[in-house]
C-alpha cells in the first residue's frame, strides 16, 4: 500500500526537462573521470611494480650474499681439511721411513705381497736411468 502512495506522489511532481547541453556535459564529465581514473590506475600500477622490483632486488642480493658466505665457509673448511691431511701424510711418511721400511701391498689367504723400500731405493741408486711408471688406475 505504501508503494502505491509513493508512486502517486512521484507522478504528481512537475516534469523537469533537461537542457540541450546536459547530455554533452555529462559525457564530457564521464570522459574526464575515465582519463583521470586511468591515469590513477597507471600510476598505482607503476608504483606497485617499482615496489615489487625493489623488494625482489633486495631479496636476490641477500640470497647472493648468503650464498657467498656459505661458499667462503666451505672453502675455509676444505683448506683446513687439506692442511690437516697434508700434515698427517707428512707424519705417516716420516714414520714409514723410520719405522717400517717395508710396504704391504696386499694379498689373499695364501699369499701376502710386500715391497722392501730399502731394497727399492738401493736399486734406484744403482740404476738411475730406470724411471718408475706412474700408476693411473687403469689396467697394467
Amino acid at each position: 500500500m505504501k508503494d502505491r502512495r509513493v508512486d502517486e506522489l512521484i507522478r504528481t511532481l512537475p516534469k523537469e526537462r533537461a537542457s540541450e547541453e546536459f547530455t554533452s556535459r555529462v559525457l564530457d564529465r564521464l570522459k574526464g573521470e575515465t582519463v583521470t581514473k586511468r591515469r590513477g590506475r597507471l600510476i598505482l600500477g607503476m608504483a606497485t611494480a617499482a615496489v615489487l622490483l625493489a623488494v625482489a632486488s633486495v631479496g636476490i642480493l641477500r640470497w647472493q650474499q648468503a650464498e657467498k658466505a656459505e661458499l667462503r665457509e666451505e672453502i675455509a673448511t676444505l683448506r683446513a681439511e687439506h692442511q690437516a691431511l697434508s700434515e698427517e701424510l707428512s707424519r705417516v711418511m716420516e714414520q714409514s721411513a723410520r719405522v717400517h721400511p717395508v710396504l704391504y701391498l696386499g694379498g689373499d689367504d695364501r699369499t701376502d705381497y710386500v715391497l722392501d723400500m730399502n731394497k727399492l731405493m738401493r736399486e734406484r741408486r744403482r740404476r738411475p736411468h730406470i724411471i718408475p711408471l706412474k700408476y693411473t688406475g687403469g689396467p697394467i
